[in-house]
This record gives structure tokens, C-alpha cells and sequence, in this order.
């Protein structure tokens, strides 16, 4: 990164709309101090030490980030918003005839993933081996979108529909 002997972060991804965003963050900015302090992360395993830092103040405090965009130096004021719920916190359905899980979509799954702004969908968690979703291709870090023609919004949405399934017992369902 042409920064030998720094410790820091790089930034791989921001969410739209986020207080990151918002406070000028970009995807590929280096930081090397916040609040005025080195961020001593150096290597892969080093990877909590930034968001630790940053949970340790509170909702609608202003953080002071210094480092570099482009080989140029930078400096940003950033106001921090409400965290956002991880994936493990978000509500989950597992479905015992299609044998998989399903959580709601987090934001950081939302911006691996690329989603645009408004797509709903869920994280597919679990699953079962040589089970019908398996047999299907459905793989473990899929996000669902569909079901037949049915948008997926939530794990309660695809609950319904797919427990919905035993009574109507249609000859085939697509997972989109």
C-alpha cells in the first residue's frame, strides 16, 4: 500500500446512507489514527481492533479520522450512528422440509453482496446436505429474493409461504 511501517485500516466497503458515508468515508481510504491515536491493526487478524475502537464511544459522537485517499493525506470528521444489528442477532427461520436456514439480511450482508438501495431479500443460512435445497443449488451465503413469484422481504414472509406449501403441495417451487 506504499505506507511500510504504518499500522492502520483500509476501508473496504461503506453502506449507503450510513454515518460513514454520510462523513465523506470511501471505499480504499486508509486510516492510520483516530482521534489523534495510532489504530494499531497491522495484520489479517488485527481485523476487530477498528470496529472495537469505534464501539467504545457512544451513539452521537463525533470521531476524528486521519489517513490517506489516494496517496493524499486526509483527514474527516465522522458523527457515529446507532450500530447496526449483526447477522447472528437478526431473526431466524429454519425450514424443516427444504432443510436450510434463513436469517433477515444485515447491512454488512447488503453490501457484500452489492444489493441496490431498496432490494429485499434474505441470507440463506444452513444447508442440510443432500437436502431438497441442496439438491436445488442452494448454498450456504445465498440471499434469496423470490420464492415462485412471491418477493421475500423477511424470514416471517418466507416462513409463510414456504409452510404454506405443505397444504397447497405445488409440483415444483423456484428459489430466485
Amino acid at each position: 500500500l506504499g505506507i511500510a511501517g504504518k499500522k492502520g485500516v483500509r476501508v473496504t466497503a461503506t453502506a449507503p446512507g450510513s454515518p460513514s458515508a454520510a462523513g465523506g468515508v470511501q471505499e480504499g481510504d486508509l486510516f492510520l489514527k483516530l482521534d489523534g491515536r495510532v489504530i494499531n491493526s497491522s495484520r489479517p487478524e488485527d481485523a476487530e481492533v477498528f470496529p472495537e475502537l469505534i464501539r467504545a464511544y457512544p451513539v452521537g459522537s463525533t470521531i476524528e479520522l486521519e489517513g490517506l485517499r489516494d496517496g493524499q493525506p486526509l483527514k474527516l470528521s465522522v458523527t457515529l450512528g446507532k450500530r447496526p444489528q449483526d447477522e447472528n442477532e437478526l431473526p431466524e427461520y429454519k425450514d424443516e422440509r427444504f432443510e436450510f436456514t434463513a436469517r433477515d439480511l444485515s447491512v454488512s450482508r447488503r453490501v457484500s453482496a452489492a444489493l441496490a438501495e431498496g432490494v429485499k431479500g434474505v441470507t440463506v443460512g444452513k444447508v442440510t446436505a443432500n437436502g431438497w435445497a441442496a439438491l436445488g443449488g442452494l448454498v450456504s451465503g445465498d440471499v434469496l429474493l423470490r420464492v415462485n413469484d412471491t418477493e421475500i422481504d423477511s424470514v416471517d414472509t418466507l416462513k409463510k409461504l414456504l409452510t404454506g406449501f405443505r397444504d397447497t403441495k405445488p409440483r415444483s417451487v423456484i428459489l430466485f
